[in-house]
């Protein structure tokens, strides 16, 4: 699988990881509409360090040594910036 070659973390169909200061996450949507292969890949972006300033403003600073799932999912983190998404649809895929 893809996330497993690259070494991504995944939790509630969304995988993430920490690339240097920032968490980067990506929800992937795979459909199959008329009988076509389309996926949908959305980026976002944050600070790594600001759920961090979050949690200690509103007395939550333990959360910050919860796993990184709770930045990318949990119920208190601080949202993220979205990239452009990316839509690509093939006949054929493969992974090289």
């Amino acid at each position: 699988m893809a996330a497993k070659r690259l070494k991504l973390k995944s939790r509630s169909e969304r995988f993430f990881d920490k690339v240097g200061d920032y968490l980067v996450k990506y929800m992937i949507d795979i459909k199959f509409p008329d009988n076509r292969f389309s996926i949908t890949i959305q980026p976002s972006i944050k600070s790594y360090m600001i759920d961090d300033i979050f949690w200690e403003v509103f007395d939550m600073a333990s959360n910050s040594q919860e796993p990184m799932s709770l930045r990318a999912v949990g119920a208190f983190p601080v949202d993220k910036f979205f990239l452009p998404d990316k839509i690509a649809t093939e006949n054929k895929w493969e992974m090289l």
